[in-house]
């Protein structure tokens, strides 16, 4: 039954008319590589954990500095920041897929300083990402496709003059992939598109160094959830895709080193 599901019959003849065969099922159940199907979602999900790492670093790191670009300008203004990332990542499924990728944020941020001395940065942004994987079972079965995710979200950040800071985000949009792979010698395909929400809240201790160089001490949750949707295999086999929820904690720490060019370099490990 298309690539998906496989029978075993029994053929005898019919005692009563030479000219007739009967096929009895002895034997029905899902081709075990027809897995690789679902493993697009696995790609998908892991895709929109890395907007949410991509926002909470890159994206928080350009807002707080052209909020504060803006405001020395300006007076108080919105600034706007744009920050782009990419990576490759492998993630595990009991198989594993090979997922590559960039990330897109573009918002308007502003950082207002209260009374007490703490900076609280807000910025309303657009996301985008886009990427391609690649799939793999234990006995070679290898599916690939492409996956995107467009989003808006806003993100919010207060950092005490002793350094201390708490942020969040909370992103919604429309998760996009597509899959291609060949199941039982026969190949199959399909497109599919989803809403997602997802979030995150951290917190965590600057420390700046006598020659400006900052040690950054932090613990992050982060949490998405992807709903689920409806999708017909190029084969003809109609699949109702559950939703998918990702819970992460974070505990790590990031040392920062300023260069002779304004710019910075930094190494971490969480």
């Amino acid at each position: 039954d298309g690539v998906s599901r496989r029978y075993t019959f029994d053929i005898t003849q019919d005692p009563h008319d030479a000219h007739k065969l009967i096929a009895t099922v002895t034997k029905a159940g899902m081709d075990e590589q027809s897995k690789s199907i679902v493993e697009t979602r696995a790609g998908a999900s892991a895709f929109i954990n890395d907007g949410a790492d991509f926002l909470a670093g890159t994206g928080m790191d350009a807002a707080k500095k052209e909020a504060r670009a803006a405001a020395a300008a300006a007076g108080g203004s919105y600034g706007l920041w744009a920050g782009m990332g990419g990576g490759s990542l492998r993630h595990e499924t009991g198989s594993y897929v090979d997922m590559k990728g960039w990330n897109l944020g573009v918002g308007w941020a502003r950082e207002d300083v209260q009374k007490d001395g703490a900076k609280v940065l807000f910025s309303p942004f657009v996301e985008y990402g886009r990427g391609t994987y690649d799939s793999y079972l234990d006995d070679g079965t290898h599916g690939s496709g492409k996956t995107s995710y467009l989003g808006i979200g806003v993100m919010a950040k207060s950092e005490s003059e002793s350094g201390t800071y708490l942020e969040g985000s909370l992103r919604v949009g429309r998760a996009k992939s597509d899959y291609s792979g060949i199941i039982g010698a026969k190949g199959t395909g399909y497109d599919l598109s989803s809403s997602y929400f997802a979030g995150h809240i951290g917190v965590g201790q600057k420390r700046e160094l006598a020659n400006g160089n900052k040690i950054d001490t932090y613990a992050k949750y982060f949490y998405a959830h992807q709903a689920g949707g409806s999708a017909t295999l190029s084969t003809g086999e109609p699949y109702d895709f559950g939703a998918s929820t990702s819970s992460r904690i974070r505990f790590g720490t990031r040392f920062t080193m300023k260069n002779d060019m304004d710019g910075e370099f930094y190494a971490g490990l969480a």
